[in-house]
């Protein structure tokens, strides 16, 4: 069963698919290709990732039950990921005017003026880094491997533009600790150049400027957007007060902390306050593992629907995956759990981990590796096995 110009089978060979199933997805086959409008690009995604589920807008309020197994189920197919996308006549129609008018013989409007009220439309997600999600304890990369990941995937969705931005105090904070990790490294410098019998002239200095030289070549290539900080907008006297209090984020103790983790927050808070409040016309998101950090900001934001702080990457990166599908927040946050219990719950078999037999499924399908893998396995505890000996 392939979409037409697929190339290749969304569901494996010899599964039972139940009936609502089959008439989901054919639904869904026009939708398949909406993270890549082109075809060069949608060769690099794994088909069973970016799978829709058609859900009408006027079906949402009734239609949970009826879809949780459908979700279930494409977790028993293996499918890591999914989103939930909706699609009307109205919509079509709207799609259709968005194109450009140069076929009708528009002249005053050669590179397609539509097309551009299109992009200017698209909701905007605006992301606040925190240190913590920075921090990776190298002296030349910016930030982590999995952040970076999330990063450069995020260039690939055409429904929502995505702004990455690294406050100037979290910026200069990862300069210093890129820094500190550098000049970790001169004893062995000095000890190689005394086997080499050769000075190579590095020094504290040449490495400070070799570590903002590689800050700004990697926060061009992702194309990060450095948020600076208003000094004349901060409340200096608030400031002060929740220091002396110990107020978040400072913490509580004998010894002042948190006064770069307040720059943070006001920073954010002078984003949100220039930007627009509408949740479908931009969303600004902070994110941190920092409790006290979280805190001061939820005081301020506490009134505001386009506000969100998510405390990890995979919390991002459903909150990114919400997003660029039409379902609301609310409706994927209450489908979510029912979805898990359905597909298994512990002590009870009535899920479809059981009545689909997915354990069985795994086996058959992936006998060969799973064969290997145990091969290698014995192979490896008999190795220990000798050398402990």
């Amino acid at each position: 069963m392939t979409p037409e110009g697929a190339g290749c089978n969304l569901i494996p060979a010899k599964t039972r698919i139940p009936a609502p199933f089959l008439g989901l997805v054919s639904a869904a086959f026009s939708l398949y290709n909406i993270h890549s409008k082109g075809v060069n690009s949608a060769q690099r995604l794994n088909p069973t990732r970016f799978i829709c589920l058609c859900v009408a807008r006027r079906q949402v309020p009734n239609a949970t039950s009826g879809i949780l197994s459908e979700l279930s189920y494409l977790k028993a197919l293996g499918i890591k990921r999914y989103t939930l996308a909706e699609l009307s006549l109205q919509q079509e129609a709207e799609e259709m005017s968005d194109k450009p008018t140069v076929d009708q013989g528009d002249s005053r409007n050669p590179s397609g003026q539509s097309e551009k009220r299109a992009q200017r439309r698209r909701p905007v997600l605006k992301i606040v880094l925190d240190t913590n999600q920075l921090f990776t304890g190298s002296a030349s990369d910016l930030l982590q491997l999995a952040l970076r990941q999330v990063i450069e995937a995020s260039r690939t969705h055409r429904d929502i533009e995505i702004e990455w931005h690294v406050p100037e105090v979290v910026r200069s904070e990862r300069e210093y600790q890129m820094t500190d990790a550098a000049i970790e490294l001169l004893p062995t410098i000095t000890k190689l150049e005394r086997l080499l019998g050769h000075n190579l002239g590095i020094n504290t200095d040449i490495l400070a400027s070799r570590v903002r030289d590689a800050i700004e070549r990697q926060v061009k290539e992702l194309g990060l957007k450095i948020l600076p900080l208003n000094e004349k907008d901060i409340d200096w006297q608030c400031v002060i007060r929740d220091a002396v209090f110990r107020k978040p984020p400072f913490e509580k103790g004998k010894t002042e902390k948190g006064f770069r983790d307040r720059l943070i927050a006001e920073s954010f808070l002078q984003l949100v306050r220039n930007s627009p409040r509408t949740p479908s016309v931009c969303r600004v998101a902070l994110v941190t593992n920092d409790g006290l950090l979280a805190t001061t900001v939820e005081a301020e934001t506490k009134t505001l629907e386009n506000v969100r702080i998510v405390k990890s990457l995979e919390d991002l990166q459903n909150l990114i995956n919400t997003l660029v599908s039409s379902a609301t927040e609310e409706f994927v946050a209450a489908v979510r759990q029912p979805a898990m219990e359905l597909f298994f719950k512990e002590g009870s078999k009535d899920g479809l981990y059981y009545t689909e037999k997915v354990p069985e499924a795994i086996v058959a399908k992936f006998a060969a590796s799973l064969a290997a893998l145990s091969a290698n396995i014995d192979e490896t505890l008999t190795r220990f096995e000798f050398s402990v000996e």
